[in-house]
């Protein structure tokens, strides 16, 4: 009964994301493009919508034309119709914005560990082209992208236990922590991330109203694991700035506890080992920041 009910659970939360939560705005991520350089300020981040922004290198230049499209360059029909992503026309400032809102050909964002063509074609007001930018974006992601650690609260039903608990939340693909769950296109995306397996530890046992004592099955706690949802609430309040940072880091913990508690019967001196379902609420930390000074000591 349990190894169903997790996962009819999960299902559910992730329909109910998908048809009933309002769009939510998205911060888009601010990029410098370097024309001259052919350089971008950072690396360019996946599952978030991008704003790149620069000066032209030429005053003749009045129109920019931004072409973006999974893979590489490869043939000369690259320029076509289908792969304009946005045009930016010259007013008063040398100074452009391009949005990259999502490709065009999957209507979703970039990818982690994915290639990008770029291109940025300069005209004067002639149409004569004056600029011509390619670039191949290289959407890298880390180790720590597919692991993510939390802290929160768990309430076992069984010995009506409350603790605390610190856990880590294992994904089948990279998650972007800056990426807006709300943007997620289709199931899948949805259910590989934001649906993650976790285990950890209930590190701090607020209260337990059973006959029989409960104590740890190890030394600093009870050993937890289960199934997770990120951000179960956010849809519904993502219009609002601080309900969104308060409710987008958000985990939604559904599994079992393993514990130790006294025999009901007072002859036998001996604990026994038990599990029993939970739900629990916690927040995730950046495990990628928590681990980078140690990653640094033993990069040569």
């Amino acid at each position: 009964m349990f190894c169903k009910a997790p996962l009819l659970l999960a299902l559910m939360f992730v329909s109910i994301r998908l048809f009933a939560q309002p769009a939510a705005p998205s911060d888009a991520k601010i990029i410098t493009v370097d024309l001259t350089k052919n350089s971008f300020s950072q690396a360019i981040p996946y599952d978030k919508p991008l704003n790149l922004i620069g000066v032209l290198p030429d005053d003749k230049v009045t129109e920019l034309k931004l072409y973006i499209k999974p893979g590489n360059f490869g043939s000369d029909d690259y320029i076509a119709k289908e792969y304009l992503q946005c045009t930016w026309e010259k007013k008063l400032s040398p100074n452009f914005t391009l949005p990259v809102d999502v490709i065009y050909d999957t209507k979703k964002y970039m990818e982690a560990d994915h290639y990008y063509a770029l291109e940025i074609i300069g005209k004067d007001g002639n149409g004569k082209v004056l600029l011509d930018f390619r670039y191949i974006i290289n959407t890298i992601s880390a180790p720590g992208d597919q692991i993510k650690m939390d802290f929160g609260i768990l309430y076992a039903s069984g010995p009506k236990m409350l603790s605390g608990e610190i856990a880590a939340h294992l994904y089948a693909v990279p998650v972007n922590d800056e990426a807006d769950p709300v943007n997620f296109k289709g199931l899948s995306q949805n259910i590989f991330k934001r649906t993650s397996i976790y285990f950890g530890l209930s590190v701090a046992k607020f209260k337990s109203d059973t006959r029989q004592d409960t104590k740890n099955l190890v030394g600093i706690g009870n050993l937890v694991y289960g199934l997770s949802i990120h951000s179960p609430l956010y849809g519904w309040y993502g219009r609002h700035q601080v309900l969104r940072r308060l409710l987008q880091p958000m985990y939604f913990n559904f599994g079992q506890i393993l514990f130790k508690q006294a025999d009901a019967n007072p002859l036998i001196v001996k604990d026994r080992n038990k599990t029993a379902f939970y739900v629990g609420v916690s927040y995730d930390f950046n495990f990628t920041a928590l681990i980078a000074p140690l990653t640094k000591l033993f990069t040569p």
